[in-house]
């Protein structure tokens, strides 16, 4: 048989010179192999093109020709992803490697050939769309235009990387001949060992020329392959590979090669390279190279694999015929990027070892200008199954763990549209696609789990329905809950949660087992365990790898009477933490189980519904007392619980028969089930005052009780910290308790009203007779009891110590919401703050003596809502903005304070946004983004403040930043308020707290300008990070528009401000001469 291969490849050499030379534009060409592979294979199926025509254009294929045009990359139903609020993954199953392009700082020789200053991104900046829907520029989000010499740039890099995924870097090398270009940042990177990421090398082995694509058009500089080039090539990658971080495949450090064909005899190249590591102590290495312009078993070039390297070598269908063109010079080619990830879905078997790799899209608009070639379809959902499909293939074909790697192309190649780094338009959505292809996860919620030991009405089953509530709606967690026995609350339970019952009985165990393998594969990795009876479902989660905290509310009677001496020993080991919510509750736990010393957390549980009704009060006492029919000025002594005799039901009646003797309009309330045993015993005790008794049963809205009473009677005999005690402190009610009876009577004993000596039913009932005839005494503890309720019980700061605990730690954002006679829009902004993506600590709401009905729509929107919230409401009116944010940083206790005014509205991503970069840098004391204008009635006026800005040329605001505070001041800050609105900008509270105290007599003494002054303060000990997406809405009253002395007084505010600035920072003649210019125009137009 005669061997005609070297014919063939003489042959194509000739026939591939010939096509690239041949005089017909590209999208002809392409367009013409089509057609010649899909009439005549029997000519050329023998030819590496052909071969990759036909794996990328065989029978499988689909065309999309009906759809609509899609050329920006979509999200499906997703718009601008956020960043993941996660940690990194912890296992994946396949080394995902994505491309790096270092060409994102300046060179001597970049300067030379496109001009001074010539960075990647001097080509992105300025990309224009070619055509209807066309994505055009691509624009940075949180990098911004970054330079790869920042080190902090590329550790920012590395944290995204593996937050989502990403297994290491390949770094574009480029070495030309000993000449090395664009080296810094890989230099730099080898030399911090800090930066603790994978990487290898790729070296792009082909001639620099003008046109971007590889084709020697005009050379710039050129490869000097030879012989001794291959050895001093291999003697410099040798101070890469040595590193630890180097990727090794099988213990042999990775070279990937970009285009082998080029080089004279890669066979050649590759047997020295080998020889040279083996000899210099390195030994063997692992060659691959990219499928970029050919597609041939590497074992022709002696390499180990190729790397697919999409879009190059695909052959996609053309589609430039369906796009509307934007200029008449558009001649670029435009390629349909959906048929690469259906053609994905059926890989074949190419007979030698080869890296499957995706991209996310393709466009080098930036480069080529009109002469692009664009792929359009693509979106991250697209490329989400893509990758699976990637990864899925790797698996199932490559043994080896260690060959188990997947390419992306890629990290940063902003000027071709290939990046997983976020941009403006998408956000996070492609690293977001990326994590999910890779780990399987179906959600960005955070997961929990809650264990209640029944679902009956009573306290403890109320405390854990309200922290599903509120981990759900308010705390963005996806939340299970595990419910150990029955009851009627079941069904609350499902409305915020997915419902597992794991009731008793003979094979509980084994059900035990099944259920806690189900969360773990759910991703579930904390759990928060109520009650010391679900104390035996600890020891299962646990096994299964899910922390667990318990809550322990239960007292030595309890646990004895109940044989969960058992329970509480499997709490003791197998409990991450132990939550008691007294002392008291901790000591006698220990009688049943020694715990140790750094498991125990002292902290009583939080109120997990604020009462809607307590800014109401007089017209409550009124409607509650018509309703049982007695007299409008009759006292109300409440009680709340199962009516048993734990709970003291029969000191209750014993201390009302007493009350009744010196107060005989006095009414004694009940609310809870009966322990029916009991029945008949309190009815003798009441016998003939029945009528000054309500047993009320079941009542789910205890809290227009509490508002209407004036007396809490906690008459348990043990009760470790009773809700209603706390329930009672935030309607201003007293309590009256017996004391050591738990950690709600010693409470009491600090504040909010009187204890008697334990089961002293006589003196019980003479300290509520005190209380009913002293009414300033009685109203004074009821303020006190008021007071702490709001700073020491809320429950949002209950559950975000319990996350905490549960290592699911957020971030504490209080929101400030200063309000005069706004009624008209609270509505709307208090539902675009508590509908943010990101949870809020605390929502402080602060009226400044409204005349409007703002009292009662806040009142009605949080009874509506079942939010917790602040009120705060002046007698009289302040009389300055600037006093009520003092008042109310003053009062909140988070970390970060958004003052939201209440006029203006928040996007959902608005705090998750500015946040971000405050998180990542300690010294950002101010993040604020972009602002739209609205009008009165909410119709946009304007979707930027960019005319406002106008006197600042540099598209300063273009992208994200972080800057050095006293350089904004210099830059910008000292021209004018370039932050036009309060509500756009998240403080840290420390800084703007100490501003607000030392400054606040400059501030307050500014009507307009107090905010600008304040911007200036607060940036002058740190940062200030900056968002361009357009997440605040601020509104524009008809009464904002500035004329007559008020204009006249504006302005003398600014310059006032100007001349400040100028006193604390040194300014540039430039600066001062804008802000004069700035002023004198000013001027101007109020003239006008």
């Amino acid at each position: 048989m005669v061997d005609r291969s070297s014919d063939r490849r003489f042959v194509a050499g000739i026939s591939q010179a010939i096509w690239h030379r041949f005089p017909m534009r590209p999208h002809l060409k392409s367009r013409l192999k089509g057609w010649l592979f899909e009439r005549y294979p029997v000519l050329f199926r023998w030819t590496d093109a052909y071969r990759a025509w036909e794996m990328m254009n065989g029978p499988t294929r689909t065309l999309h020709v009906g759809r609509s045009l899609n050329s920006a990359p979509s999200n499906g139903d997703r718009a601008y992803v956020p960043l993941l609020r996660s940690d990194p993954p912890a296992a994946v199953p396949v080394r995902l490697i994505a491309f790096y392009l270092p060409q994102f700082h300046s060179i001597k020789e970049n300067d030379e050939w496109w001009g001074e200053g010539f960075t990647e991104w001097t080509n992105v900046k300025p990309a224009l769309p070619q055509f209807a829907g066309h994505y055009q520029p691509h624009l940075p989000d949180e990098l911004g235009y970054y330079s790869l010499l920042d080190a902090s740039v590329q550790r920012r890099q590395i944290e995204l990387a593996k937050l989502y995924g990403v297994g290491g870097f390949c770094f574009y090398y480029y070495w030309f001949g000993g000449k090395r270009l664009l080296e810094q940042p890989i230099e730099n990177y080898l030399a911090d060992e800090s930066l603790n990421f994978p990487f290898c090398l790729c070296w792009a082995n082909e001639n620099w020329s003008r046109r971007w694509d590889g084709k020697d058009s005009q050379i710039l500089i050129a490869q000097n392959h030879s012989p001794e080039d291959d050895l001093a090539v291999a003697a410099d990658l040798a101070r890469y590979v040595r590193d630890e971080r180097y990727i090794r495949i099988n213990g042999k450090p990775l070279i990937v090669v970009y285009r082998p064909s080029l080089l004279p005899s890669a066979k050649e190249t590759s047997d020295r390279w080998r020889n040279w590591f083996r000899e210099h102590g390195i030994g063997e290495i692992y060659l691959a190279y990219t499928q970029s312009f050919e597609t041939v078993d590497p074992e022709k070039y002696g390499f180990d694999a190729a790397i697919e390297f999409p879009p190059n070598n695909s052959g996609p269908p053309i589609i430039t015929d369906r796009v509307k063109k934007k200029h008449r010079d558009f001649d670029g080619i435009v390629y349909d990027w959906s048929v690469l990830p259906e053609r994905a879905k059926k890989y074949r078997d190419v007979g030698y070892r080869l890296f499957r790799s995706v991209c996310p899209s393709w466009d080098n608009t930036a480069r080529r200008k009109s002469k692009g070639a664009i792929f359009v379809n693509s979106t991250p959902d697209a490329y989400q199954g893509w990758l699976e499909d990637a990864v899925s293939e790797t698996c199932r074909t490559i043994d080896s763990v260690d060959e188990r790697i997947v390419f992306v192309n890629a990290w940063n190649e902003w000027a071709e549209g290939a990046h997983l780094e976020p941009d403006q338009k998408y956000g996070y959505a492609w690293l977001d696609a990326t994590r999910r292809a890779l780990t399987g996860e179906t959600g960005s919620m955070r997961k929990i789990a809650v264990v209640s030991h029944d679902a009956h009405p009573h306290g403890a089953q109320f405390l854990a329905l309200g922290m599903v509530r509120a981990l759900a709606n308010d705390m963005k967690f996806a939340v299970d809950t595990v419910i150990l026995g029955e009851g009627r609350l079941s069904s609350e339970f499902a409305s915020y949660s997915t419902v597992h019952q794991l009731l008793p009985g003979d094979d509980f165990d084994d059900r035990a087992e099944l259920l806690a393998q189900q969360l773990q594969e759910k991703g579930i990795r904390s759990a928060i365990v109520n009650t010391t009876v679900s104390g035996k479902f600890l020891r299962v989660l646990a096994e299964h790898g899910i922390t667990g905290i318990s809550l322990v509310h239960e007292m030595p009677g309890v646990i004895e009477a109940a044989n969960l001496a058992d329970h509480a020993r499997e709490i003791a080991q197998y409990a991450d933490r132990v939550v008691f919510p007294a002392p008291i509750v901790a000591e006698g736990f220990q009688r049943f189980a020694s715990i140790s010393e750094d498991k125990v957390v002292i902290r009583p549980q939080g109120l997990w519904r604020r009462n809607p009704y307590r800014l109401r009060g007089e017209e409550i006492r009124a409607e509650v007392r018509a309703e049982l029919g007695v007299g409008a000025d009759a006292p109300i002594i409440l009680a709340v619980g199962y009516a048993d005799r734990r709970k003291g039901i029969d000191f209750f009646a014993k201390a009302a028969m007493h009350v009744l003797e010196g107060n005989p309009s006095a009414i004694f309330i009940w609310i809870g089930h009966w322990d029916e045993a009991l029945r008949g015993e309190i009815s003798a005790i009441i016998a003939g005052r029945e009528s000054a008794f309500r047993f009320l049963g079941f009542e789910p809205d205890t809290a227009r009780y509490h508002v209407a009473a004036d007396v809490f009677a906690l008459t348990s005999r043990e009760d470790p910290f009773p809700n209603v005690v706390i329930e009672s402190f935030d309607a201003s009610v007293p309590v009256v308790a017996f004391a050591g009876t738990g950690g709600g009577a010693a409470l009491v004993s600090k504040v909010g009203g009187q204890v008697v000596p334990a089961e002293d039913y006589r003196a019980f009932a003479r300290a509520i007779g005190d209380l009913l005839e002293s009414p300033e005494k009685a109203r004074k503890l009821g303020r006190d009891a008021s007071a702490l309720a709001d700073t020491s019980f809320a429950f949002r700061d209950y559950l975000f110590h319990l996350c905490a605990l549960t290592k699911n730690e957020l971030p504490k954002i209080s929101v400030v919401v200063p309000n005069y006679n706004y009624a008209r829009h609270l509505r709307d902004r208090l539902d675009s703050i508590v509908n943010q993506t990101l949870p809020i600590y605390e929502l402080i709401i602060l009226d400044d003596a409204s005349t409007d009905d703002s009292i009662a729509v806040i009142s009605e929107w949080a009874k509506e809502h079942a939010v917790e919230c602040r009120i705060v409401v002046n007698d009289t009116n302040s009389g300055s903005v600037f006093k009520q944010w003092a008042k109310g940083v003053e009062v909140a206790r988070g970390d970060f304070i958004w003052i939201a005014e209440a006029d203006d509205l928040s996007a959902p991503e608005f705090l998750e946004t500015v946040l971000a970069p405050m998180e990542r840098d300690a010294e950002v004391n101010l993040s604020y983004c972009e602002s739209q204008q609205i009008d009165e009635n909410g119709r946009r006026l304007s979707r930027n403040y960019n005319e406002y800005l106008r006197d600042f040329p540099d598209n300063h605001w273009q992208v994200p930043y972080i800057a050095r505070g006293e350089d904004e001041i210099r830059q910008y800050l000292a021209v004018q308020n370039t932050i036009p609105n309060v509500s756009g900008v998240l403080f840290r509270r420390n800084s703007i707290a100490s501003v607000l105290i030392e400054h606040f007599c400059s501030i307050h003494a500014l009507k307009r300008a107090g905010d600008w002054l304040t911007y200036v303060r607060v940036l002058q000990t740190g940062k200030v990070a900056f968002s361009p997406r357009a997440l605040n809405f601020h509104r524009r009253h008809v009464q904002s528009v500035v004329g007559g002395s008020t204009a006249a007084g504006l302005i003398d505010e600014i310059s006032t401000v100007q001349g400040l600035i100028g006193d604390i920072v040194q300014l540039p003649e430039e600066t001062t001469e804008k802000a004069e210019g700035y002023l004198t125009r000013l001027r101007n137009e109020v003239r006008m």
